[in-house]
C-alpha cells in the first residue's frame, strides 16, 4: 500500500532511535517519524515555490508542537482546547532554529516552515533532542537548499561522570545540562547550564557530546544518499553587488570623519549625551542629504517599487555590518600602534580643526574604546531612523 515506506534504525547514546519515511504527509517536502525510545515526533518541512516578495531576511518559521495526549491527558473541564505554546515548546522551537538557520543559503527568500508535533513522550528520552534530529533528518533527505545535516544530544554530569542524553532520574541530580548541536566537521551551537563545573569537565563534555552528534550525522548522510531527493533550484536574492559599490563610494570616508568626529567629541572631555547627539546628527545630516540625492531616481525615492526600497535597505544593512566586524564601529582600543595617524587626520580635518590632538588621541579616535559604544550606538541608530524613512515612503 505504501510503495515508499522505509524505516531506518540507528542508536543514539545507547538507546534505540528509528525514522519512518513514506508513509505520512506525502505532500510535504520532507518528513519523518522519529521514534526514541518511546517519544514519538514527527517531523515535517515545507517550502514555497516562489520567494516572497519585499523581504530582505530568510523567512523560516519553526514550531515545536506539544500536544497533552502526549503524555495521555486529555483537556477537560471549561477549556476543552489545546492553549498557546508552553514557554517549553518556545524554547524548544528556538533550540532548533539557531543551528538549521544559518545552514540555508543566505540568498533565499522561499517561506521555509518546520513543524515538530509531538506525539508521545517518554520521560528518559527528551522529544527536544528527537525533534533537532527529525528536522535534520527530514530537511537532509528533502529537495529543500541546506547545507546540513547537523545533529544535538543532550549531557549531564552525575557523580562525576558525564552522561550522553541523561534519562529523567539523573537529569534531576545533574550538575550540568548543556544541549550540543554539531555538523560532521564542527559544533554549531551549544546551550549549557550548570553548577559550578570547572572548565576542562566543559569541555570534555562538549567534545563527547560531539563525538556522538558526529555519528548520527553520518547516518543522516548515509540515508540521504540512498533515499535523498534532489534540491531545487531557488530565486536567488543576493545583494545588488554594483549598489553596494555606489553605496560604499558614496558614504565610506562620511562615515570613518563621523565616527571619528564621535571619538574626538569624547576625547576632548565633553561627555554630556545631548552634545553627542547633536554633533553626530549634524554629521549624519549631510549623509542623509548625500543618499537621498544620489539613490532617489533609482531607489529610494516616492516612485520607486518597494522591491527597489528593500534592495536598497538591505545594500545598507550588510555594508555597515561589515563596518562592524571591520571595527570602524564598535571598535576596540588595542593595537592603535599600527593606525595610519596622517591618513586618519586627512579624514577628519576635511569638517574639524584637530591641531590641538595628539597622534594618541587620533590613533585612539580611529579605533575607539569601550567608552565611545554611546555614540556609536547613536550613530547606527540615525542610520536605522534613514531606513526607516525610507521604508515609510
Amino acid at each position: 500500500m505504501f510503495e515508499n515506506y522505509r524505516v531506518f534504525k540507528t542508536d543514539l547514546a545507547g538507546k534505540p532511535i528509528s525514522f519512518e519515511v513514506g508513509k505520512m504527509c506525502g505532500l510535504s517536502n520532507g518528513s519523518c517519524l522519529v521514534r526514541y525510545g518511546e517519544t514519538t515526533v514527527l517531523c515535517n518541512v515545507t517550502a514555497s515555490q516562489k520567494p516572497r516578495d519585499g523581504i530582505d531576511f530568510f523567512p523560516l518559521s519553526v514550531d515545536f508542537e506539544e500536544k497533552l495526549y502526549a503524555v495521555g491527558k486529555i483537556p477537560g473541564s471549561f477549556l476543552k482546547r489545546e492553549g498557546r505554546p508552553s514557554e517549553k515548546a518556545i524554547l524548544a522551537s528556538r533550540m532548533v532554529d539557531r543551528p538549521i538557520r544559518p545552514l540555508f543559503p543566505k540568498d533565499m527568500r522561499n517561506d521555509v516552515s518546520v513543524v515538530m508535533t509531538v506525539m508521545s513522550v517518554d520521560p528518559d528520552c527528551q522529544p527536544e533532542v528527537a525533534g533537532m534530529i527529525g528536522t535534520s533528518f527530514a530537511l537532509s533527505i528533502s529537495d529543500i537548499p541546506w547545507n546540513g545535516p547537523v545533529a544535538g544530544v543532550n549531557v549531564g554530569l552525575v557523580d562525576g561522570e558525564i552522561i550522553i542524553c541523561p534519562d529523567e532520574a539523573q537529569r534531576a541530580v545533574s550538575d550540568m545540562l548543556v544541549t550540543v548541536v554539531g555538523s560532521a566537521e564542527k559544533i554549531v551551537m551549544i546551550e549549557a547550564g550548570a553548577n559550578e563545573v570547572d572548565d576542562d569537565t566543559m569541555l570534555e563534555a562538549i567534545m563527547k557530546a560531539h563525538e556522538e552528534c558526529k555519528k548520527m550525522v553520518a547516518f543522516i548522510s548515509d540515508v540521504q544518499k540512498e533515499i535523498g531527493k534532489e534540491k531545487f533550484t531557488f530565486e536567488s536574492q543576493e545583494i545588488d553587488h554594483d549598489l553596494f559599490d555606489e553605496i560604499e563610494a558614496l558614504v565610506g570616508e562620511k562615515v570613518k570623519v563621523a565616527r571619528g568626529v564621535n571619538s574626538l567629541h569624547i576625547l576632548s572631555g565633553d561627555k554630556t549625551e545631548d552634545m553627542k547627539k547633536i554633533k553626530i546628527i549634524e554629521g549624519m545630516d549631510l549623509m542623509r542629504d548625500d543618499i537621498r540625492s544620489a539613490f532617489e531616481n533609482n531607489y529610494i525615492g516616492i516612485n520607486n517599487s518597494y522591491d527597489n526600497k528593500v534592495m536598497f535597505v538591505a545594500a545598507i544593512n550588510q555594508y555597515f555590518d561589515g563596518l562592524v566586524r571591520e571595527g570602524v564601529l564598535y571598535g576596540d582600543a588595542e593595537n592603535t600602534a599600527d593606525i595610519d595617524v596622517n591618513a586618519q587626520r586627512d579624514w577628519l580635518a576635511q569638517k574639524y580643526d584637530i591641531s590641538e590632538y595628539s597622534d594618541e588621541q587620533i590613533r585612539k579616535a580611529k579605533t575607539g574604546s569601550y567608552v565611545f559604544v554611546t555614540a556609536d550606538v547613536t550613530f547606527c541608530d540615525a542610520i536605522e531612523d534613514l531606513k526607516f524613512s525610507i521604508n515609510m515612503e
